[in-house]
């Protein structure tokens, strides 16, 4: 029987809905483990990476105040602060503005030409110290998050993130849910915006055409010097048995994510992001892990796969790439092209001014290694039987979370149960092995994708 999840979901985050759709007969455990403390750095430090002929000047902000530090009840409202707190940057005249909202940092990225680095420098400033955030400057943002039409592959990302962070500051869609947004008043987010972007919290990068007289400096004195909040960061819930979630989408194709927890911190990162280029697309994933959102050094090993047509066909794929990684079992050629393609794809973004500067100011603001660097640097070193090596070392537990979108939901749960889907995973394991190698009826969940976000 399929559990009917309600229309409006007034708990703290999702962990509601996995409640309904997820416990039952394959209950997830969460083990919280060691917890490690991120704290802010210095007050606020700017980043320069300056050329005396550029034509153009590049301003960034990080701000460690995403969707991780959205109030209990109030899920959205990060999204809705960083949103908002940029709308008058978008009207400034031959400007080009980007807004990356993330689990833990808002980026604030401008560019403009060097003749109106004055304007802009003061248009940021302004914005991160002394934002106008009334209705105006709200209700439009709540509407984009109401009218939200997501595609497969999207809410295959924002559950799948949700699901295996559940019971963290993680585990809820950045955007928050159309039935807790719809709330959110301007004073919500002036309070936020108070409390969070205060000068400990805030990285700031320059690069280009630097101002001279240093006037991005001068100008972030005025945020308050408050200590960041701490944001504790769990470990992932372990994986006892291979659990679905099967999200009906009607008419926008199938995605399938699939995720086990990992060990190994920041040396098991280049792998990870290798294990992302496997296969067709690689380009496509790797941007969309290294530039359509802020790195992190994920604890997962996440395997993907889309297709406009056979759901059933995408699964099957998706297991036996999971298998062959499991396994070590992986093709010498297609290691070699993911390699390859991470090369080429980590050369080409570095390259870019705006992404190195971003990177700086990660590593500044996280007190480690910037991601993109050290990505590029590894691949560059390694060859293919390192790389084969890097990836079998990511192993994992014997069993993983699927999320599959699709518009063939409930036929494709019975198939799931019914039907062994995963015996090229075990081929090989061994006879004696304890691994749960098939989907338990318990362990299968559909539920409608809009009722995740409302």
């Amino acid at each position: 029987m399929v559990p009917k999840v309600p229309r409006s979901v007034p708990l703290a985050s999702l962990q509601a809905i996995w409640a309904l759709v997820v416990l039952g007969g394959c209950p997830p455990r969460v083990e919280l483990g060691p917890s490690v403390v991120k704290r802010a750095g210095e007050p606020v430090s700017v980043v320069e990476h300056c050329e005396s002929d550029a034509e153009e000047l590049v301003l960034q902000a990080l701000v460690r105040a995403g969707s991780a530090f959205d109030p209990p009840g109030k899920e959205g409202l990060a999204y809705l602060v960083g949103r908002a707190t940029s709308e008058p940057l978008a009207a400034l005249e031959d400007a080009r503005l980007q807004v990356l909202v993330d689990r833990e940092w808002v980026l604030f990225e401008l560019a403009c030409p060097a003749s109106r680095s004055d304007a802009c420098t003061d248009a940021l400033v302004t914005a991160l110290t002394a934002p106008s955030l009334v209705s105006a400057s709200v209700v439009p943002v709540v509407e984009e998050v109401a009218s939200w039409s997501p595609d497969a592959a999207s809410v295959a990302d924002e559950v799948l993130h949700a699901w295996v962070f559940e019971a963290h500051p993680y585990g809820h869609p950045v955007q928050g849910r159309s039935g807790v947004v719809s709330i959110l008043t301007a004073q919500d987010a002036d309070a936020f915006h108070r409390r969070h972007y205060v000068r400990e919290a805030v990285w700031v990068g320059v690069a280009g055409a630097c101002p001279a007289d240093g006037s991005v400096q001068r100008g972030l004195e005025a945020l308050a010097g408050e200590r960041a909040p701490e944001l504790v960061l769990q470990s992932p819930s372990r994986v006892d048995a291979h659990t679905a979630l099967v999200v009906s989408l009607p008419g926008a194709g199938t995605a399938v994510r699939l995720a086990t927890p990992v060990e190994g911190g920041e040396e098991a990162w280049p792998a990870l992001a290798l294990a992302q280029a496997l296969g067709t697309g690689c380009e496509e994933r790797l941007e969309a892990l290294l530039v359509d959102r802020l790195p992190r050094r994920q604890a997962h090993l996440v395997v993907q796969g889309s297709s406009a047509g056979d759901a059933l066909g995408v699964v099957r794929e998706a297991a036996q790439q999971w298998g062959a990684l499991r396994r070590g079992a992986l093709d010498e050629q297609d290691v070699s092209a993911a390699l390859q393609c991470l090369v080429e794809v980590t050369e080409r973004l570095a390259a870019t001014p705006r992404l190195r500067l971003r990177g700086a100011l990660l590593a500044e603001a996280a007190g480690g290694e910037d991601p993109l660097s050290m990505l590029q640097a590894w691949a560059g070193s390694a060859d293919t039987a390192a790389a084969t090596e890097a990836l079998s070392r990511l192993g994992g537990p014997p069993a993983a979370r699927w999320v599959v979108v699709t518009g063939q939901a409930d036929r494709l749960a019975g198939i799931l149960v019914e039907e062994n889907v995963l015996s090229d995973v075990y081929t090989d394991v061994g006879g004696d092995s304890p691994e749960a190698t098939a989907f338990e009826p318990g362990c299968v969940r559909v539920v409608p994708a809009m009722e995740i976000f409302r």
